[in-house]
This record gives C-alpha cells, structure tokens and sequence, in this order.
C-alpha cells in the first residue's frame, strides 16, 4: 500500500516538474520578441511638447522627482491620439486601470544588441475598440499602436519612461529620491542614443560623466589625444582625470584637486589646476602626475588654445597667457567677462583673439594682449578665419571682417545673415562655407555662389570642419551632418545634446571620427558614414 502511495506521489512530481517545464518553454518563447533595430518616440516629437521633464522636482506632489518624460499634443487634440511602442519587444505588464482615473498603463520589455535590457513605460493611456492594449507576454513590434492618449488631469498626455528594473509595477511617477539612481533614465535621451548606437557607421561610445544633468554639460576642455589615438580627458567636474583606448574603452580613473585644462606639448601631457598649479603628467599608462608647480595666477575654466600657447579666463574676469613651457606668464588683461566661443585667426607670429562673450559683445585681442575692439552684437555670432588671417565674425548683420586696427568692413551684403546657430570655415584656397541656421552655402574666392543645400533647423552652437573634401556639420543639439565639396549630404546623425552643451570632434589616422557631445564620446567609422558620397 505504501509503495502504491509512494508511487502515486511521484507520478504527481514528475507532472507538475512537466508543466513547470512547458510552462517555462511557453514564457521562454514569448520572450524571444527579438532584438532591437529601430528605436523612436512614441509619439511624435514634431507635433508633441515636452511640458515636464524627466528628474524635474513637482510641486504637486511635495517636491518628489518626475520618473519619465510628460508629451502634450495640443489642446483639444491630445485625446484619442495613438501611442506606439517605442522598439519591438514583450509586453509585460497591461492595465486600462492601473492608475484609476488617471489612466492604464503599459510596459515592454526590450533586448538590445548589446545585451543588455530595458523597459519602457507608457501611461496615462487607454484602449479603444480600434486600438486595444495588447495582452500581457505577447510581442509587438516597433511602432505598433498600443492604445491612446487618456483624458486625465491637468491635461490629457502621455506619462512616458525608461527604466532598467521594476518590469510589471505601473509605479507612482514620481520619487522622492534620485530617479537614476533608482533604474530610471531619461527616455529621449535613451531613444536618441540608441537611434546612434543602431547606426550603420557606430563603432564605440563611453559616457564621460556620471549621468547627471552637470555632466550633460560636456567636457568644459577638450580631450588630449595621444599619439596611439587614446584619450585623456576630464569630467565635467574636473575632479576625475580618465585615459580611454583608441577604441573607447576606459583603462583607468583617477581623483585630482579641480583643475581645468589637459595640453600637450613636444610629446609631453600637462594638466592645470585652477588653482594656478601646472603638473605633467608622467606615467600615461597609470595617471601618475610629477611635483606639481605654481605660476602667478588662478584659473576660471579652460584655456583657449593658442597655438602652444594657453589664455585662462581668471576668476577677476580677466585673461592670462601662459607660455609653451607651462611656466612663463607672458601677458595678463583685465575686464575680459565670461565668453562662450572662441577663434584664434592668423599664424603663430601674428595672431587675432576673437571672443564672444555671454553677453554678446565681440572682443577682438591681439596676440600680445592688447584689445583691438569691442563690440555689441544682437545676439551671438560664429567666428573664422579669412585668407590673409584677418578675424571674421558671421552674425545676424552679415559677414564681417575685423582688421588688426579695428576696423570692420561688410564682406558682402548679399551673403545671408548668420546669428545664433550660424557657423563658417574658409579654405586655404578661399572658398567659403557658410551655414546660417538652416542652410549650407558654398561661395567661391569671388564670392559666387556654387552651391545651397538645406540642412534643416539646429539648436544651440554649431560648427564646421572640413576633413579633405567632405564638410561636418556638428550641433550641441546632437546633429551630425556630412556634406560633399558638391553640397550633396552624404549622411546624417541624431545623438543626445542640448543647447548648452560642449562638442569636440576630430578624424584619426586611424579613420575613426570622434566626436563628444554633451557626456557622450563616440568613434564613428568615417569611410562608412560618407559612404553614400563615395559611390
């Protein structure tokens, strides 16, 4: 009897171990939704505000921090709008009552390239006959309709996250601690990131910061690169000193008192501290820095690079030059206020400083120190260099052109106005190219126009570089645009930035394009990005 009943009792284990079993290859299967390849908004960004930001204090629920990104499509027009799921992925938790009045709630589950795996969050949404919520553990895919903007209070909108943890708790929307710290992430920045990272010419990217909105800043000094094509770089902080591969892996971190520069000069990497200390750094391989030293000066932020010379803005709103040597103070100036751009036009003998202050006002320097002009401009300006080396200043007034006497003179009142996102680079032969917010114009040394082509609205400062035949366009909104020396666009890109941040980009021998916007350095393989103008 005992033996039946024992018998029995396994029959009942290996059963239940059966469907345990089929019902882990069930899940298994439902999980398998595949790997992302596409990433976008869920709504659509051209049409849709961001009325409240991702990490933003709420004074409607006692300060606590907002965990996503709220999306407001208009009065009278945001209800009923769809939301489509931002990637393919698996469903994993969906509720037309997760959060009562104020709406259901969706989560999907998403595996990336690099295996890693995120989720994002959807709320304040409801299902319609035509667009219903998709079922729990079911797959959908990217831009699949999962349901439509609720009417819920303040004003209908969609609640939208990313998040690394919690993949079926609806949760409160808002937290009183830190939201990155707690698995949440800024989602455009996320799907921006990602749209790169799945880009064909993507190779490596690192952050340079630690997440923050400091550190979303940038580098306030650009990175020193090495004769291998690694990098030395600061934080945003200047209180971590860093060396990365040539293909953007970080070897090691080291904490330093702030400082604010990194330079090289024949062969050797110096570091300033602001509080005048100079230092080389010695052992590349380990951050070991030598006895540091001392000159006569306290230093605001970082240089501007003049030649093998460096000019610190001082914390009394004025300049010093430093010499190549790291030592010699060779000139100081007063009442030079704080700048946003910067332009040294000229040759190692003779050189013109132009700055843009942050109160638009042009300040023309010569090489020695001594103020040539200064001017009140309408809003800021881009900075170049002519032919003969005389400064250039592209504002909302036209090209202009500074002489070492101070003198300005109208280049050419056909040319179209600059201003605030303009930029411009003249070649050794004289062409000029000008971007004037929204379209890249190529001019010949006589000033005719050979080319137009629109390019589309940036935000922020934008620059110029021309790498052999093929121009950049770079924003601190994050665009990446490559145009050929016949105005075709070869190809373009979207990375997170905003108006404020830093850019830096240069083109190794290596033939990776490195490019740092706002805390993101990346490598970019250059011959595959302009491929499209190759054939």
């Amino acid at each position: 009897m005992n033996s039946k009943r024992h018998f029995a009792f396994f029959i009942a284990i290996f059963l239940c171990a059966l469907c345990v079993f089929a019902a882990q290859s069930s899940l298994i299967a439902q999980t398998d939704c595949g790997v992302v390849d596409v990433m976008n908004m869920p709504v659509d960004p051209n049409t849709f505000t961001l009325v409240q930001d991702f990490g933003v204090p709420s004074y409607r629920h006692q300060g606590r921090f907002h965990l996503g990104e709220d999306w407001y499509g208009g009065r009278d027009t945001s209800v009923g709008q769809p939301v489509r799921a931002a990637a393919t992925g698996r469903v994993t938790f969906a509720s037309e009552s997760a959060w009562g009045s104020d709406g259901g709630v969706v989560i999907i589950e998403h595996q990336f390239p690099d295996e890693s795996s995120a989720y994002t969050m959807y709320g304040h949404i409801i299902a319609t006959p035509s667009m219903p919520f998709p079922e729990r553990l079911v797959c959908v895919t990217a831009g699949q309709i999962i349901g439509t903007i609720a009417d819920v209070r303040p004003a209908p909108h969609l609640h939208f996250e990313v998040r690394v943890n919690n993949p079926d708790i609806p949760g409160p929307g808002y937290l009183r601690e830190d939201p990155y710290a707690g698995g949440w992430r800024k989602a455009s920045k996320f799907i921006q990131n990602w749209q790169m990272w799945l880009h064909p010419a993507y190779e490596w990217h690192f952050f340079t910061g630690e997440g923050d909105a400091r550190s979303e800043r940038g580098l306030t000094n650009p990175p020193l690169i090495l004769n291998d094509n690694s990098l030395l770089f600061l934080d945003a902080t200047g209180t971590i000193l860093r060396r990365a591969t040539e293909d953007g892996r970080v070897l090691w971190r080291v904490q330093i008192d702030p400082a604010v520069s990194l330079s090289g000069y024949q062969g050797k990497s110096y570091i300033a501290f602001a509080d005048g200390r100079m230092a080389e750094i010695t052992d590349i391989e380990r951050g070991r820095l030598s006895e540091t030293w001392r000159v006569e000066a306290q230093f605001a932020g970082a240089p501007i690079l003049a030649f093998d010379w460096l000019i610190f803005p001082t914390p009394d709103n004025g300049l010093v030059a430093i010499a190549e040597d790291r030592r010699t103070i060779l000139w100081r100036l007063e009442n030079i206020p704080s700048f946003t751009r910067w332009h040294i036009a000229g040759d190692r003998v003779n050189f013109v400083i132009g700055l843009i202050t942050t109160e638009h006002e042009l300040i023309a320097l010569s090489g020695s120190g001594a103020l040539i002009d200064r001017k009140p401009l309408s809003e800021t300006a881009s900075l170049g260099s002519d032919v003969d080396g005389a400064l250039l200043v592209y504002s909302r007034g036209g090209l202009w052109r500074v002489a070492v006497t101070g003198e300005w003179a109208l280049i050419d009142e056909n040319l179209p106005n600059g201003g605030q996102h303009s930029s411009i680079i003249t070649t050794s032969g004289g062409r000029r190219f000008l971007f004037d917010g929204t379209t890249l114009y190529a001019y010949d040394a006589t000033l005719t126009l050979l080319w137009e082509t629109p390019i589309g609205a940036f935000a922020g400062t934008t620059e110029l570089a021309l790498y052999d035949t093929t121009l950049v366009l770079t924003g601190t909104d994050g665009q990446m645009v490559a145009i050929n020396d016949g105005g075709r666009v070869c190809n373009r890109l979207q990375m997170y930035g905003v108006p404020v941040s830093q850019q830096w980009r240069t083109l190794g021998n290596d033939g990776t394009l490195r490019l740092n916007i706002a805390d993101q350095m990346l490598g970019i393989n250059w011959a595959r990005f302009i491929q499209a103008c190759s054939t």
